[in-house]
């Protein structure tokens, strides 16, 4: 197995970590360096005949690097087998050595939470995380491990010139409005122009599926000569592989869109060019991105075209300490021009993120509102760029003043509520975004409806004055999701009982029936005996064994009866009986 020096240096960096004693090894290096090739040779040459257990976010990643021969030891779970802890510790139990892919997702979910509960318990087997991306949500995944051995990274890689700089372009469209459009179209077409001799392979991402659709059209027209494809989550999985495998055989001229397919863990051959029409505030996401024209000691200049500006609207955190031997870091001073060239002759082209922000940059102003970049006005509007670029898209022929106008336009106020994005609506009302929009959609609600069922028949001011003060039978009301919790019910059958019953208080009173709290909560699976009508019970078999009947009986009325308690039933025996 060929492995290049910088990855023999990691390698052997590994290898003095498990000789100290440790078992717990994080190790990171940039997309495209091979961080593999490193689980590839510790199977093979440290761990033969140990059982190998390797988990990645998707299938995908599996699928492809299966074909490799040290991989036909190993058995592989996604992230979504490691739903609670006891599950977690059930599945590695039985192996030696766990090897953990994008281990940045450890902090993502539960499933990755179930992980390093199970590291804790199994102190003695041998775990590897490893990942391009080692910053997620704020918290370096290296901090989950003992100890952490960092390889190159995207600049270190640009310096030492195993990566080539990439080009990178800012499209600005001629006009306002929709920035899907022919102006794009004519763009690219111009920088492709001397680029089409060397045959392009080229990925474009998009925001969703509808986009990709429209999209696909456009390119299609504008590149005939080109073979456009396209993979997503409507396709079966074998129409995606064939599109993928058809991408990997080409050797120029095609074109392949995705939403979010190719972020990480797909294989993809000899990329030339990366189009993103879909804006981001994430570095990990952006970096991904980036990360497909990064093939070592390439002969091709990879080019990136932004068509959203991204990068003005992205923290690169470029004085963020840089992790090294025990993960406490050293500061490296970075720039973004380490990693791009801001010099390339597609410069009549496109604007770069300097020019943008520069005192040449043409000022607008409107409403009291003062911009140059669509970046500007949305941190003033308190709104993403990708909400404003969303809403010109549904709205075409629309205007950047036409956007403001939309936003505060006080008709957008309703019982002294902001209607005007789910956003405000949360926060005004005191709940999540998820809920507002899962309830609107849910019973295809208009945004004044959903206000109307929130307030019922009280004013904005009468509803927060409840919130702070309203505890009703030991319940905490605040909201839907306090009431879930004091209840154990998930928050959606909350809000579907609270709709069914005209209010919180009525579904409070429905579910907990003549019960206090407490002794709804015990049946619910408390451990203290309970005594009705002369009969002490903690579980359904205490009633069944003191009343003389059987469990398939108990069952039986349950089901048949649709009873909420086993109350109902002791109250049934008792009528049967007298």
């Amino acid at each position: 197995m060929y492995i290049s020096d910088y990855n023999q240096a990691l390698y052997d960096e590994v290898l003095e970590k498990i000789k100290a004693g440790y078992h717990q090894i994080f190790y990171s290096e940039a997309t495209g360096l091979g961080k593999s090739i490193i689980m590839q040779m510790l199977i093979l040459q440290q761990f033969a005949g140990k059982q190998v257990l390797y988990i990645a976010p998707k299938y995908s990643i599996w699928d492809n690097i299966s074909q490799y021969e040290a991989m036909k030891c190993a058995d592989y779970r996604m992230y979504a087998a490691f739903k609670d802890t006891e599950t977690a510790l059930d599945i590695i139990h039985n192996y030696d050595v766990i090897f953990i892919d994008e281990c940045h997702h450890m902090y993502s979910d539960i499933q990755g939470a179930s992980i390093q509960k199970a590291m804790a318990v199994y102190s003695n087997k041998y775990f590897f995380g490893f990942t391009a991306t080692p910053k997620l949500k704020g918290k370096l995944a290296s901090d989950a491990f003992e100890v952490s051995c960092i390889g190159l990274d995207v600049y270190d890689a640009v310096k030492q010139g195993i990566f080539p700089k990439i080009k990178y372009a800012i499209l600005v469209p001629d006009t306002e409005g929709d920035i899907y459009n022919q102006d794009i179209i004519t763009q690219i077409q111009s920088i492709f122009e001397d680029r089409r001799k060397v045959g392009e392979k080229c990925l474009v991402y998009l925001m969703d599926i509808r986009d990709l659709e429209s999209y696909t059209s456009l390119l299609k027209e504008a590149y005939p000569e080109y073979d456009v494809m396209s993979i997503h989550s409507k396709k079966t999985l074998k129409d995606n592989k064939m599109a993928l495998d058809q991408f990997n055989a080409a050797v120029g001229n095609v074109m392949l869109l995705s939403v979010d397919s190719l972020m990480e863990g797909v294989h993809l051959n000899g990329v030339h060019c990366v189009i993103s029409c879909r804006h981001t505030q994430s570095l990990n996401v952006f970096l991904q991105i980036m990360g497909r024209l990064c093939k070592p000691y390439s002969k091709v200049e990879p080019l990136f075209i932004d068509v959203t500006d991204s990068v003005s609207d992205i923290n690169f955190d470029l004085d963020e300490p840089k992790p090294k031997g025990n993960g406490t870091g050293q500061i490296t001073q970075r720039s973004l021009k380490d990693m791009i060239d801001v010099h390339c002759k597609e410069y009549e082209y496109v604007e770069f993120y300097e020019r943008l922000r520069s005192k040449d940059d043409k000022i607008q102003t409107y409403k009291d509102f003062t911009w140059s970049t669509y970046v500007q006005l949305a941190k003033q509007l308190g709104v993403s760029v990708n909400s404003i670029y969303s809403w010109l898209r549904r709205n075409v022929g629309s205007t950047i003043y036409d956007y403001i106008d939309y936003k505060t336009n006080s008709q957008l106020m309703y019982r002294g509520v902001d209607c005007s994005s789910y956003e405000s609506m949360a926060v005004t009302l005191h709940k999540t975004i998820h809920d507002v929009k899962l309830v609107i959609k849910l019973n295809n609600m208009t945004r004044q409806e959903y206000v109307d069922f929130v307030l019922g028949g009280r004013t904005l001011d009468e509803y927060n004055q409840s919130l702070s003060i309203m505890i009703y039978r030991d319940i905490d009301c605040y909201s839907d999701e306090t009431i879930a919790r004091a209840l154990h019910k998930n928050t959606m059958e909350v809000h579907s009982g609270i709709k069914r019953c005209g209010g919180a208080l009525s579904y409070i009173d429905d579910v907990l029936k003549q019960l206090t709290l407490k002794q709804y909560l015990w049946e619910k699976g408390g451990n203290k005996k309970f005594s009705y009508h002369g009969i002490k019970y903690n579980t359904p078999e205490d009633i069944c064994d003191q009343l003389g009947v059987t469990m398939k009986t108990y069952r039986a009325f349950m089901r048949a009866t649709k009873a909420d308690s086993p109350r109902e039933f002791i109250d049934a025996y008792m009528r049967t009986e007298r």
